[in-house]
């Protein structure tokens, strides 16, 4: 935020300013409280005792001094200086950065102040300063004190938290208010950070405890029309105050998410969420109403102090038994809202601003404010989630209108640009609205998929779903398209854990495999909607048909672009090239129960390919991992090499094996001897081989599928005649009509190779690794080839054959890790066999 942005950076500027006058801020008894600055950040302390230094301090803060300063230098001055390096002394004591007998120094100086001195009482007086800056730094220096106190001693300051209560209660927006609502915010981050020790449920039920009925009092005086005017108070303030409370909700709503603390103001925001609703209408600055639609968004999210409360702590921590029914009131009021309209009236700007803030940024288009219709569709769709998920109210037996609120969402974001042509698919409003926050956007493709099947549930059919933009199939389909299906991406997303990639990838999974007629059905519609778009654009070439046959679905570029995919795609399926002489493409259309393998057939290999990752994941943790114990593999401890910071951006940028001219100069470099360099480059590539049992867990999961998919195969083939007459593989090709077992013979094993694609730069890093990769993207085209070809009864013998020796070459590896030499020795010599059978007799001469 731009306020916070000029809060932080008021230290600099007083420093700045206070060192025109470095020689004038010193007392009678020559100390110079600049000089201070200095040494506290040497880690020294000054010539005079730590009485005098606190006795010095605190007389800053009285209204005439004994020892008044020269005229250049301001009273003011004076005390902005005192409280930075109060603020400062408390820090660095925090930090623990000082040496032993500065810290015994200035701990002694802090006693005095707060103890004898009473500096509390008199920071609590400068919160009603009315220069601004004055009341900020108190603030400041407050908040680091209490911090420290709880992290000491786990109390907090009584008088601090009386004069908060004051002040909220009192509700009148001006610097005391503003100041009162960082200190509170500030200490309460902290306390969620871990700053003050790992009690943070009892600190914070603690600190909240006399703060409740202000804090609920505040939030119904500063949003509540009936009982302010809002128009009488200066816009500035209020805007600068009520982001301040804002940030006080969020750390609140924080602290019941993480730890269950339950107060009743925690619940307000929950069960008075309206009042927020209602801000968007009020007449305050656009950046109170953006921060108003943010805060709604992390509730709903549960996402509240994500970005700054500590790691280690889950959602689910602690248990909260009233926040399911609180997130509920809140979706409902959410609800409620929009169906009166509350979409109409959310301000979005035609252009984007800094930080969250007021200044517009010219980019020199039409670029809405994207932040603000992220947040909105997400506040929409995750309300109506909740809803459907939670158990209808008492006497309630209304279902709720997916359709309807999706349909207003649509209008909304129509109303606004982003649906920009009258003929791009609905559903690709996802893919727009959140292409620059992949977070958001894997959480609104998740949710919209419980909204599709709770529809579906209602209605019996999908039909019209596509029309209110809420397909999970056309969701996938156009995520992967503008992604340009880059395994690499797809791959980033999975093992990401800033998004919930994974969650969506196993729930589309499960609706694809109950669904998959509304999967090819998908496909077909968004190539229409391609279609109409190139119909609608002259310069665009129409596809072919040969392309339509095979239910390709082409991309959109400039019209260059479309006539050059057009002709390899022509050339690509030219009929002489795939089929004999007689038939074409069109020959080979679905009928009388006959069904043909189509391109279009590979494209649920994706998905499945990343099921396989998920699978493999678990298998390895927790099958390939514990056999590994029992056979007796362990991990080899190595020890990390001494750090060196040449050597190292050596090693990683320019080579692991340097020559004996580049070892002269690192020894120079680094004052080492070349036998030390030497020593170190041989540790360093001896620390990044991977272990034994990272070997042994890839080789079990390739011997588990390689023996799965070969039983699955004997299965598949043992009753047809072509596995025992070679002569039926040809009979009425390619005429041959793909049988299920077939299908996922050929789409497992590929889903299987693509996932091998996709982890191979995770998996151990092999002397043949560029062989490997040729390796896996040749079988994958095979494949590919011979099931677009109608080569099915062939590439299924072929695929048997190959298994057959790969699961003994696994097996003599998981042996050979084992250290179970005889057995690893048996495996292979049969392993030798059957490949010399299999692959140089049976495969080219059978």
């Amino acid at each position: 935020m731009v306020i916070k942005a000029l809060h932080y950076s008021t230290n600099y500027d007083l420093t700045q300013h206070l060192s025109t006058n470095h020689c004038l801020i010193m007392d009678a008894s020559g100390l110079d409280l600049q000089d201070v600055f200095g040494l506290l950040r040497a880690g020294s302390t000054p010539s005079v005792c730590s009485e005098e230094l606190a006795r010095r301090i605190s007389s800053c803060f009285t209204s005439q001094t004994a020892n008044a300063p020269a005229p250049s230098v301001t009273h003011t001055d004076l005390m902005c200086l005192c409280l930075t390096l109060t603020e400062s002394i408390i820090s660095r004591l925090t930090a623990q950065s000082l040496p032993r007998d500065a810290t015994m120094f200035y701990e002694d100086v802090m006693r005095r102040l707060f103890g004898e001195m009473n500096l509390m009482a008199k920071l609590v007086s400068l919160l009603r300063a009315q220069d601004k800056l004055v009341s900020h730094l108190s603030a400041k220096c407050m908040s680091v004190y209490i911090i420290n106190d709880i992290r000491i001693s786990g109390g907090s300051s009584w008088m601090w938290r009386h004069a908060c209560a004051e002040v909220f209660e009192k509700s009148v927006s001006s610097s005391e208010l503003d100041s009162c609502l960082w200190s509170l915010t500030a200490v309460i981050k902290a306390v969620l950070r871990g700053d003050t020790g790992p009690n943070q449920r009892d600190v914070l039920t603690k600190l909240l405890s006399g703060l409740d009925s202000s804090i609920a009092c505040l939030y119904t005086n500063l949003l509540t029309p009936d009982t302010q005017e809002p128009h009488k108070r200066e816009p500035v303030n209020l805007s600068k105050t009520m982001c301040e409370f804002f940030d006080l909700l969020e750390v609140l709503s924080a602290a019941r998410l993480r730890y269950g603390v339950r107060s009743s103001v925690q619940r307000v925001m929950f069960v008075e969420s309206r009042a927020l609703l209602h801000v968007v209408r009020a007449d305050v600055e656009y950046l109170v109403k953006k921060r108003v639609v943010l805060l709604l968004k992390r509730s709903l999210l549960r996402r509240a102090g994500e970005d700054w409360a500590s790691a280690g702590v889950g959602l689910e921590s602690h248990e909260d038994p009233g926040l399911t029914e609180d997130m509920r009131i809140m979706a409902d009021g959410v609800l409620q809202e929009v169906t009166a309209g509350w979409l109409k009236e959310v301000p979005v700007k035609a252009q984007a601003s800094f930080f969250g803030g007021n200044y517009d940024v010219s980019l020199g288009g039409t670029q809405k404010d994207d932040v603000i219709l992220r947040a909105v569709s997400l506040i929409l769709l995750k309300s109506l989630e909740i809803n459907i998920q939670s158990p209808p109210w008492k006497g309630s037996q209304r279902d709720i209108d997916v359709c309807g609120y999706l349909t207003e969402l649509m209008s909304f974001l129509q109303r606004h640009g982003t649906l920009v042509s009258p003929d791009a698919h609905s559903c690709s409003w996802v893919s727009v609205v959140f292409a620059e926050q992949d977070d958001d956007m894997m959480e609104s493709a998740k949710t919209l998929i419980g909204l599709y099947l709770y529809q579906k549930s209602l209605s019996c059919s999908d039909s019209g779903v596509c029309v209110w933009g809420c397909n999970p199939h056309c969701h996938f389909i156009l995520l992967l398209r503008s992604l340009s299906f880059d395994h690499s991406v797809l791959l980033d997303f999975l093992i990401s854990s800033e998004t919930c990639f994974l969650e969506y990838c196993v729930r589309y999974l499960k609706l694809l495999h109950e669904d998959q007629t509304a999967f090819s059905s998908s496909c077909r519609h968004i190539e229409d909607c391609d279609g109409a778009e190139r119909r609608t654009d002259p310069s665009v070439q129409a596809p072919s048909a040969v392309s339509e046959s095979l239910d390709v679905v082409p991309c959109t570029r400039s019209s260059t672009d479309h006539v050059m995919i057009g002709t390899i795609s022509e050339w690509l399926w030219w009929d002489r090239l795939w089929l004999p002489g007689n038939l074409t493409w069109a020959d080979l259309k679905d009928e009388e129960g006959l069904v043909y393998a189509r391109a279009s057939h590979l494209y649920v290999t994706v998905p499945y390919a990343l099921g396989f990752l998920v699978v493999r994941y678990v298998f390895e943790r927790l099958i390939a991992t514990p056999l590994a114990a029992s056979l007796g593999v362990t991990e080899k401890t190595r020890y990390k090499v001494e750090h060196n910071a040449v050597l190292e951006h050596y090693f990683i940028t320019k080579s692991k094996h340097p020559g004996q001219a580049d070892i002269d100069g690192l020894c120079k470099k680094c004052s080492w001897s070349s036998r030390q360099v030497e020593r170190w480059f041989r540790r360093r590539r001896n620390q990044d081989r991977p272990g034994i049992l990272k070997k042994f867990r890839e080789a079990s999961w390739r011997m588990v599928f390689y023996l799965a998919a070969f039983i699955g195969g004997i299965i598949a083939l043992y009753d047809k005649p072509w596995f025992y007459n070679l002569r039926e593989v040809w009979d009425g090709y390619p005429r041959q009509s793909v049988l299920e077992s077939q299908y996922w013979y050929y789409i497992l094993e590929m889903s299987f190779y693509l996932s091998l694609v996709l982890r191979i730069t995770l998996d151990v890093k092999r002397k043949d690794f560029k062989e490997q990769i040729i390796h896996h993207w040749a079988t994958l085209t095979l494949l590919a080839f011979s099931w677009c070809g109608n080569y099915i009864r062939v590439g299924t013998l072929v695929m048997l054959i190959h298994d057959s020796s790969d699961i003994l070459l696994e097996s003599a590896k998981i042996f050979n890790y084992a250290k179970w030499e005889s057995t690893c020795n048996g495996i292979f010599v049969v392993f030798a066999a059957v490949f010399i059978v299999t692959r140089l007799i049976i495969f080219p001469f059978w």
